[in-house]
């Protein structure tokens, strides 16, 4: 089975840094990106297994480009990864298409645990 890949979008390098590692080490290919728009860029050339999004970025924030990604691409699986941790921030993001919202800071084996699972899933449809 070839490795499944994760498109890591987020801002702040030492987040993209952490979780290129953690994925990696659990057998995982990676490519990172920084801004909103750069990930839409990457997903016209590309197809991950998954995509890690912020929900904070300067350009294009990550509820944009998951609203985006679901009415304009195939399904690829998303968690949002993000400190914004409100009640209706949550709501908004699973109602705009994330499958699962994780907050920061976050438990390295839970994320990585959600990660399985979606995968998981996703091989399933």
């Amino acid at each position: 089975m070839p490795t499944q890949s994760i498109l890591i979008v987020d801002d702040e390098e030492v987040i993209t840094q952490a979780l290129t590692v953690l994925f990696q080490n659990a057998g995982y290919a990676t490519d990172a990106v920084h801004s909103g728009q750069a990930a839409l860029h990457y997903l016209a050339a590309r197809r991950p297994d998954l995509m890690v999004l912020d929900v904070i970025m300067p350009d294009m924030d990550g509820y944009a480009v998951c609203r985006h990604v679901r009415q304009h691409m195939d399904y690829i699986p998303i968690l949002m990864l993000t400190v914004k941790d409100q009640s209706w921030e949550k709501v908004l993001g699973l109602e705009l298409g994330a499958d699962v919202y994780v907050t920061k800071p976050f438990v390295y084996g839970e994320l990585l645990a959600r990660v399985k699972a979606l995968l998981r899933l996703a091989t399933c449809k």
